[in-house]
């Protein structure tokens, strides 16, 4: 079931808290479609070409941040975002796959912070999976990344700026 947080504001960010008050899996996520905004002679501007006629670029922006608590195992399916990474754990190897629009993505970098450093998860392969090894990092937070950037053509917009990320505890 989804539960709607309320968010505070905290220094530079927004806080909510979150009790896990049921036994199980839980999935905390973000999703935030920015939609489409113009680059125009007066600054950027919401809308498209349609709403800003002398646009000189219109980009289309989403983020996405998933993070597992509770009793997660880390064997989740996508939830269906437009742009995620969802994962199952092997072991000491974690199977990452990154969606767009529910169809895997080839040829992405994913990047991982953990251990407090940050390194070359791998690229994703044609079925848009990477493995990693966490053999390495022991316990702990482990963060992935991935910002791509695509060009389409023929579309509604010039560029997009896709980011997700992926937190999991290990």
């Amino acid at each position: 079931k989804k539960t709607p947080l309320s968010f505070q504001p905290a220094d530079k960010a927004l806080s909510a808290k979150v009790t896990v008050s049921e036994p199980g899996a839980w999935v905390l996520y973000l999703s935030q479609d920015f939609g489409l905004r113009s680059r125009t002679p007066q600054g950027m501007k919401p809308g498209g070409r349609q709403e800003n006629p002398t646009a000189t670029e219109v980009v289309r922006s989403y983020r996405s941040a998933i993070a597992y608590a509770g009793d997660s195992q880390f064997a989740q399916k996508p939830l269906g975002l437009p742009f995620e990474l969802s994962g199952l754990r092997h072991g000491v190897h974690l199977e990452l796959t990154l969606t767009r629009d529910g169809k895997p993505l080839p040829g992405v970098p994913v990047t991982v912070f953990a251990g407090g450093r940050e390194s070359d998860a791998g690229t994703t392969d044609s079925a848009g999976r990477v493995v990693w090894d966490a053999s390495s990092v022991g316990k702990g937070q482990v963060l992935f990344a991935v910002d791509w950037t695509d060009k389409p053509a023929g579309g509604s917009y010039d560029r997009g700026l896709w980011s997700t990320s992926l937190s999991i505890q290990l």
